[in-house]
């Protein structure tokens, strides 16, 4: 083991004995990961290119989204809502009861646009009646209110599928659409959402490269997104991605890609496909996963996957302002690593850093990202960008070799804040220009010539209608306790 490495083990060591180890697993492990994951998914699924802020009417009325409304009016099998709400004054103080108006008229609404596949139930269970027996049996539970026992949990059936949400909480009133929707969608579906991830790392698991080793677990990211979708792992040299058969592509840290998987996001895309794209300047996690040199065999030692990670031809051509060589270092959000030290480059963010307007960050809190890598976007014609998490203005981008704990001082003592917020995370929607006017990078044979190289052919110009709804260009991903999943 290196001294730098043992260096570094040590401050890793100090932060979790400091955080405890709940917490510290929240940072480094892919928790954070997984759950914005999933919700980015899930909401690109949902309400595809249309807006994902919150919707108002002048009269500050709540309506349902577009992507919802075209959900309900697609079902073709009966789905049922049942609302499980404590009723009246004396058991509810009156914010109660205003929320859960609220949270039954959203319903009801469903049933109106559902017209007729979308069933509604209200039931009050009171002690010692068959609606009470009906929610211990459906897995809906009383929470303690300001008068007593309050009931407001919702189930979501269709035939013998059902989803449980067991309390609706008034703190994520703003995430409700989202809620319900994405469990009709879980009742309804019969084929799980279908989900590739361009990747050169071994996320997958199996075989790693080393005959005298066992073969490697699948990581977590991959095992839980493999739950709720239909996942297939594909290399950074990919030539096509088929957008009938990819719902999501999620391109994660890809410091392996090539021009011409750089040539098949961008088709992807302009046939109106969505693009998760996860880029990180510093992965800390690559120098755990080079191998071990043999000592018994000679040649280059082993190489594990580069710590930095670009998609420059795309991002040129879309805006994206990123180095990927760079760090943000912020002192705003910097987090204490031992008894008397700070690292500006470990982010741990607060709420003000998201976007309080957007289904996918609307709920995040207290998130740490550690060497993070920040952009600027200048908006392409027809493009338009929505910020998730921005950094504060105390920011500095540093070289991503001078952004760990070795070189703290020196950091500090040149640190000079750049007094503009950078973008972390970013949505951009619309109609984009191909990244490759001329057409595609490699030329491919042309059987009617005995193989020979035919000129490439150039692409569409713009993508087509509807807008497509990404990338989400994010460096690190957009929730996350570490820029990339670790395994």
């Amino acid at each position: 083991m290196s001294d730098t490495k043992a260096q570094s083990n040590g401050w890793l060591d100090q932060l979790q004995q400091r955080l405890g180890q709940n917490r510290f697993e929240d940072l480094l492990s892919t928790t954070g990961v997984l759950i914005v994951l999933g919700i980015v998914i899930l909401v690109n699924l949902i309400f595809g290119a249309l807006p994902m802020r919150f919707d108002f009417t002048e009269h500050k009325i709540y309506t349902l989204s577009a992507g919802t409304k075209e959900i309900l009016r697609s079902l073709d099998t009966p789905v049922t809502l049942r609302y499980y709400a404590t009723d009246g004054a004396d058991a509810m103080g009156a914010d109660e009861r205003q929320f859960s108006k609220m949270v039954e008229d959203r319903l009801i609404e469903y049933k109106k646009i559902g017209g007729g596949k979308i069933l509604f139930e209200k039931l009050v269970p009171i002690p010692d009646t068959n609606a009470e027996d009906s929610a211990e049996v459906d897995g809906v539970q009383p929470l303690q209110g300001q008068k007593g026992q309050v009931y407001m949990g919702i189930v979501v059936q269709c035939i013998d599928k059902k989803e449980v949400i067991p309390f609706v909480d008034p703190q994520r009133e703003q995430l409700l659409e989202y809620d319900v929707t994405n469990a009709i969608t879980r009742v309804y579906r019969e084929d799980k959402p279908k989900v590739k991830i361009m990747t050169g790392l071994n996320i997958a698991g199996g075989f790693s490269g080393n005959f005298q080793a066992p073969p490697a677990e699948p990581w977590v990211v991959y095992r839980q997104l493999s739950r709720d979708f239909s996942v297939e792992v594909i290399p950074s040299t990919t030539e096509k991605i088929d957008p009938a058969t990819t719902q999501v592509l999620i391109v994660l840290h890809p410091y392996d890609v090539t021009e011409v998987g750089e040539y098949a996001i961008d088709q992807y895309l302009l046939a109106g496909g969505t693009v998760i794209a996860l880029v990180d300047p510093l992965f800390y996690a690559a120098r755990m996963m080079t191998p071990p040199q043999n000592p018994m065999m000679g040649g280059m030692p082993p190489q594990g996957p580069a710590p930095s990670s670009d998609l420059p031809t795309l991002f040129g051509a879309y805006g994206v302002k990123y180095q990927a060589a760079q760090v943000v270092a912020d002192t705003n959000y910097q987090t204490q690593i031992d008894r008397s030290r700070f690292l500006p480059t470990f982010l741990t963010l607060g709420r003000e850093a998201f976007n309080p307007k957007n289904v996918v960050t609307a709920e995040l809190n207290d998130v740490g990202m550690p060497f993070p890598g920040g952009f600027t976007i200048e908006e392409p014609v027809g493009v338009e960008v929505e910020p998730l998490i921005t950094s504060s203005r105390n920011n500095k981008l540093v070289a991503s070799f001078e952004a760990e704990p070795e070189a703290l001082d020196r950091m500090m003592s040149e640190f000079r804040p750049t007094g503009k917020p950078l973008l972390l995370a970013a949505r951009m929607s619309g109609r984009f220009k191909s990244a490759f006017p001329n057409g595609n990078p490699k030329p491919t044979p042309d059987p009617a010539a005995g193989g020979a190289s035919t000129p490439p052919t150039a692409p569409e110009a713009v993508a087509p209608a509807p807008p497509a709804p990404a990338p989400s260009a994010t460096t690190p991903p957009i929730s996350v306790p570490a820029p990339t999943p670790a395994p």
